[in-house]
């Protein structure tokens, strides 16, 4: 195509010949077409498309519709596979020496192996595979390969010795707080997870995974669940005898877990249910309300449309790029998964940011049945006002969910803001969202009502600098209330142990 030039003064010169600008005089690029570039590539079926002022697009038609100029672009070559080789195929015809497994550079390499596999949490069997081992032979050719089973052993000698270490630091520990949590896996099978909280000598807040032990599927009440979880504690050494060094537990809100905990079980003070969970919960009940459970269930058979076709997918694509979308920047609709609300969150906003080209897609099918599935424009309204209404809430969990940094002071301040802010059901809002922020809001209020559990929280928002004069508390007789609630509790508390009052005198005076 001799009307086409190439960009002047690019730097990739290397792809920019197979692409150009139409000129007239082929020195100059035609003023009317400066934003549209064409390949120059023969036969090419799509030669035509929109310059925004960078070459992914056109890396990226070279690499959907040209392989064999992607390949030479990207300087793959014969002369260059055959020098990648040439260390592979010495090795395996044995020109190269072997070390020793034994050896420090074997035991080095070995290390590393199992060091990827446990960190990258990759199945041991990976290093049987064919692509492991060409990558081996040319990293590392001197270097014999076992079996998995091999670095399996490795793997659980690293355990042995980590679990080993762990004992003798919990061991030492004064107090610590767990994380308890009771799951079903993808083939049934229930495990028990804790996670221990501590502070170190240094006092850092350290957090450990220790335990994931398998449950019997008909065992999962509190007489059942007490038992298991004393004997894992006394296994990490932290229930000596009748003697528990663990004065906290969080866990989600099912009754028999929080029993297990507590007064049905090891008596642990206080056991506070997953503030994360509990929002969750609330947001469940908003969900089924029933103008939000109409809309999700008309948001859901779309979603299952574009995932059981292949076509309306591509055609979903293909809008937006009609649209004059990059091709890296297309995005596709996102399935809810019901064990998670966040999930639906993220549907209904990827749904109503792509709702334009979700109504050209369905309103030009060939069946009936898929154009009945359009949305009405005030579905698309109602998709947007929900987004909005549960952002904050998402924000929240996501929030709650850090292991890093002790979120318990956040609890306090977070609930006002839900229940007086974000789950505030006014006449302003939208029926859907009003009738949504209600039902939440109703579920939300019953939770947390213990006096003990208020009083727990009002003085770990006074032990963080950012709360402790309780200034998210709008009303000042209300903000003095809960701080005298809270000073209360530090001397109940400072009487069992001196360190929660040092604490209080170096935050007052933050």
């Amino acid at each position: 195509m001799s009307n086409l030039i190439s960009k002047p003064g690019a730097k990739n010169v290397r792809l920019w010949k197979y692409f150009g600008f139409r000129s007239a005089d082929g020195k100059t690029i035609d003023a009317t077409m400066k934003d549209t570039v064409f390949c120059k590539i023969p036969a090419c079926p799509k030669p035509e498309m929109k310059y925004n002022g960078n070459t992914n697009t056109l890396s990226s038609h070279l690499q959907r519709y040209h392989h064999k100029e992607n390949a030479e672009y990207l300087g793959f070559s014969a002369s260059t596979s055959s020098s990648v080789q040439q260390p592979t195929i010495a090795a395996a015809l044995g020109c190269v020496k072997k070390i020793d497994l034994d050896s420090t550079r074997g035991r080095a390499i070995t290390e590393h192996i199992v060091g990827m596999i446990v960190k990258d949490l990759r199945p041991y069997e990976i290093v049987s595979g064919e692509g492991f081992k060409k990558m081996f032979g040319y990293l590392a050719p001197d270097y014999p390969l076992a079996c998995g089973k091999y670095y399996a052993s490795k793997i659980n000698d690293k355990y042995v010795l980590a679990s080993a270490r762990l004992q003798e630091i919990l061991g030492k520990v004064a107090t610590a707080a767990i994380t308890v949590d009771l799951w079903t896996s993808q083939a049934s099978h229930a495990y028990l997870g804790i996670t221990t909280h501590f502070l170190d000598e240094d006092w850092k807040q350290v957090t450990r995974l220790v335990d994931c032990t398998e449950l019997a599927g008909d065992q999962h009440t509190a007489p059942d669940i007490a038992p298991a979880l004393k004997a894992r504690l006394q296994h990490w050494h932290l229930y000596d005898g009748d003697v528990s060094r663990v004065v906290a537990a969080t866990s989600d809100n099912g009754k028999n877990m929080l029993n297990a905990l507590g007064k049905d079980g090891l008596e642990i003070s206080p056991v506070i249910g997953c503030v994360a969970h509990t929002i969750n919960l609330c947001v469940e009940e908003g969900f089924k309300v029933q103008r939000v459970s109409h809309l999700l269930a008309k948001v859901r058979r779309v979603v299952e449309h574009f995932h059981r076709s292949t076509k309306a997918t591509y055609q979903l694509r293909d809008a937006q790029l009609a649209a004059g979308k990059n091709e890296n920047d297309v995005l596709g609709v996102v399935q809810d998964v019901k064990t998670r609300w966040t999930s639906a969150y993220f549907m209904l906003k990827r749904c109503a940011e792509l709702a334009d080209y979700i109504q050209s897609v369905l309103q030009n099918a060939d069946k009936k049945a898929i154009r009945d599935l359009a949305f009405p424009g005030r579905d698309v309204f109602e998709m947007k006002e929900l987004c909005a209404a549960l952002q904050p809430l998402c924000l929240a969990m996501q929030g709650m969910g850090g292991e890093t940094y002790c979120s318990l002071s956040m609890a306090e301040p977070l609930l006002y803001k839900l229940l007086t802010k974000s789950l505030h059901a006014t006449q302003e809002d939208t029926p859907i969202v009003f009738e949504f922020k209600k039902a939440a809001y109703d579920n939300l209020a019953k939770r947390y009502q213990d006096e003990a559990m208020k009083a727990i929280f009002a003085l770990a928002s006074l032990l963080d600098p950012r709360f402790k004069d309780f200034g998210f508390v709008k009303d000042a007789v209300a903000r003095e209330e809960k701080r005298k609630c809270a000073e209360k509790e530090v001397i109940k508390v400072s009487t069992h142990d001196n360190h929660i009052s040092n604490i209080y005198m170096i935050y007052t005076t933050v």
